[in-house]
């Protein structure tokens, strides 16, 4: 445990992507390969004990920083198109097969993304952890989630002064220390702090933007869904929306810890992966 410890906490390596871009990734354990997407503003950081855990249970932990974000190299815009076609890149330049790919928050509509659009047999699983999916920003047909403008004004509001409100105890996350223990929230938020303004600024604009409810139909893959009940930043309602949706998945429920039980209840949701991981059996 502890050498995965240290190469969770000192490892990673750089992976070269389109536009000429590197891309941090870290990549511990052995067995079959789980792919881990951090949210905005996050970086791969974020899965250090997660990764700790999966490559001690006996299976390869990766976590991919995507541009913009972390210690990976910024980009000149921040498509969901360009998320996705990075982790294409990373899977094939890792020769991964059997993939279970797994996206908390934001990185879960890059996963998604992914899975709807690329006809990839290597991906055999997918997760989508508190997930922003099929869609973030509310509209007639969709009366979940926050108002476009009111993303617009989020978004300026986190630029006009991006080291308090990327503070997890700030106006934007609101948490306290009942909810979240100080030492995660100040390592979370110097995580946040590494972002780029464009990195936060045009990721909020995909998620006020992308809608994959017509994507979620081209979706193969068996789907575990994880999700906190009283998640206050992406509401429960839009979990159950995915759902809905998808053909092939099941829905687990986190009754405590919001948005954040992966940080909250680790060990709760380390059972839960763990679980979910032994259930899905991989290509022959």
């Amino acid at each position: 445990m502890m050498e995965h410890f240290a190469a969770a906490v000192s490892g990673g390596k750089y992976i070269d992507v389109s536009g000429g871009r590197k891309l941090h990734v870290t990549d511990i354990g052995n067995g079959r390969p789980i792919l881990l997407i951090p949210g905005l503003p996050m970086s791969n950081e974020i899965f250090g004990p997660t990764s700790v855990f999966l490559a001690d249970a006996g299976f390869r932990a990766i976590s991919i920083t995507l541009s913009g974000f972390g210690l990976s190299d910024p980009a000149e815009h921040y498509p969901v198109e360009m998320h996705a076609a990075d982790i294409d890149q990373v899977i094939s330049i890792l020769d991964l097969e059997n993939v279970v790919l797994a996206g908390y928050s934001y990185g879960g509509v890059i996963a998604a993304y992914y899975a709807a659009v690329y006809s990839s047999t290597r991906l055999t699983h997918l997760m989508l952890i508190s997930a922003n999916v099929p869609k973030y920003s509310s509209s007639e047909d969709f009366p979940f989630g926050m108002e476009k403008d009111a993303i617009d004004q989020l978004n300026g509001f986190i630029r006009s002064d991006m080291p308090a409100n990327l503070d997890l105890y700030g106006p934007v996350f609101a948490l306290t220390e009942a909810e979240m223990p100080k030492a995660t929230a100040e390592w979370l938020t110097a995580i946040n702090l590494q972002t780029t303004p464009e990195g936060i600024s045009e990721g909020l604009s995909l998620l006020r933007d992308t809608d994959l409810r017509q994507q979620f139909g081209n979706i193969r893959v068996p789907v575990t869904i994880m999700h906190g009940r009283t998640d206050t930043m992406v509401p429960f309602e839009i979990a159950e929306q995915a759902f809905a949706l998808l053909s092939n998945a099941e829905m687990i429920t986190f009754e405590e810890g919001g948005h954040w039980f992966i940080f909250t209840g680790q060990e709760v949701f380390h059972q839960a992966l763990l679980k979910t991981l032994l259930e899905c059996v991989p290509h022959a």
